[in-house]
């Protein structure tokens, strides 16, 4: 028997759900034309996040197909959040205030679905930093606004792997996950609208 307060979180989880969760094909910057994509030969360390990374774990997001593998790449998502906002916080840029507030936010995400029962702990990495040689700096609004689309994707997945997951621990993951990226498409998609 559902209780008034049950039924009320219920509906506002499937329209919170609904909003995030329609699946929409990668942003513009995520689709480089068909004689730029090519294999990554030549790599080398740097500390951030480049545009190519955030867009592979949106496609990558986007094609975890069960619990396990959805909880795998919300951690490297949410980790790769975290490491691109870090690397471009700067206290005299105009973000400031949202990117530190969206990495609060990245780095709860992160710790919530490590509370996660289903989470396969054996194949779990950190976002990897590399670039493609001669790979352009994004601009700093650009930047943010891939990561909030990340971020809405994210919070999409969570939510149907909330509603999909048979332990309540899971649910209790992927609802607090779920929330995180919400706030970091709110304060990233709002922080590009400026």
């Amino acid at each position: 028997m559902l209780t008034h307060e049950t039924r009320k979180r219920t509906d506002q989880t499937s329209e919170t759900g609904r909003q995030y969760q329609d699946h929409k094909p990668a942003p513009p910057m995520c689709r480089p034309a068909r004689s730029q994509r090519h294999e990554c030969t030549n790599t080398e360390p740097l500390a951030e996040v480049t545009m190519s990374q955030i867009c592979e774990l949106h496609h990558r997001l986007g094609r975890a197909g069960n619990l396990p593998s959805v909880l795998a790449v919300a951690y490297e998502a949410f980790d790769g959040i975290l490491l691109a906002i870090r690397s471009r916080e700067n206290p005299a840029a105009d973000l400031f205030a949202a990117f530190v507030m969206a990495a609060a936010s990245a780095a709860d995400g992160r710790d919530a679905i490590t509370r996660a029962p289903s989470l396969p702990l054996s194949g779990l990495s950190h976002a990897v930093i590399t670039r493609q040689a001669g790979e352009p700096e994004p601009g700093i609004r650009v930047l943010a606004g891939s990561v909030a689309e990340l971020a809405r994707l994210l919070a999409g997945q969570l939510a149907q792997a909330e509603q999909a997951a048979a332990l309540a621990g899971d649910q209790n993951a992927c609802a607090q996950a779920a929330t995180c990226a919400r706030e970091i498409h709110t304060l990233l998609a709002g922080a590009t609208d400026e």
